[in-house]
């Protein structure tokens, strides 16, 4: 039998990153976290045959207890994302992208779109995965590296099991700017390291993960 592929990673040269730096300012704090280092929003989107992304209706977002030990069967309410946001060329660019190496149906499959900010201080503890290794409930999530700012770390990991810690990774890579992870969740446990920042200000990472 055909085994499954269970990671793909891409460079996005041709996205101008510099075109989402205002939408990540004054975001939200993700109020289903403590310590105030997280921000996030949320929105669903399908696609159009005409690669138009059509926003869907506001829901809440819910994980099953076994895929996340920390807010399974919790649901969460975010605030959407800026429909400016998702209707520019550069962020349909990193859409069509996930797509693309998914091989979903766009115009079938709804596509969940995190908006994530992770601050990292000497007094701010930033960890982009406080469940560790886990998987998100779908078939597919890529994770899009927006902005790096000051900081070290948030490393992304795979490894094929969730509670062997024995085991080696199966990939450990830095996302850069402009580069995007998608992992085969039905295959693959993914997690992210700590943030650490670089000196006395402020660091962050700016990310957009997709589900489908």
């Amino acid at each position: 039998m055909k085994k499954s592929w269970q990671y793909k990673l891409r460079n996005f040269t041709s996205v101008g990153i510099g075109e989402f730096e205002n939408f990540f300012k004054d975001m939200p704090y993700d109020p289903y976290v403590k310590g105030n280092f997280r921000k996030r929003r949320y929105s669903s989107i399908k696609v159009n045959d005409t690669a138009n992304l059509s926003i869907q209706p506001h829901k809440k977002f819910i994980q099953k207890s076994d895929v996340n030990d920390l807010l399974g069967d919790v649901e969460r309410e975010y605030e959407e994302l800026d429909t400016t946001l998702l209707k520019s060329s550069e962020f349909i660019k990193i859409v069509n992208g996930f797509v693309n190496l998914t091989g979903i149906d766009p115009t079938q499959t709804e596509i969940g779109i995190h908006q994530i900010r992770i601050h990292s201080s000497i007094y701010i503890n930033g960890e982009p995965a406080p469940e560790g290794r886990h998987k998100d409930g779908f078939d597919f999530v890529g994770i899009f590296c927006a902005k790096r700012h000051k900081i070290t770390g948030g490393e992304s990991e795979l490894f094929l099991n969730k509670d062997d810690f024995d085991e080696d990774a199966i990939l450990r890579k830095l996302l850069e700017e402009n580069e995007m992870l998608v992992v085969n969740d039905k295959e693959v446990f993914h997690n992210a390291t700590k943030l650490n920042p670089t000196g006395v200000d402020l660091g962050y990472r700016d990310v957009f993960v997709f589900t489908a």
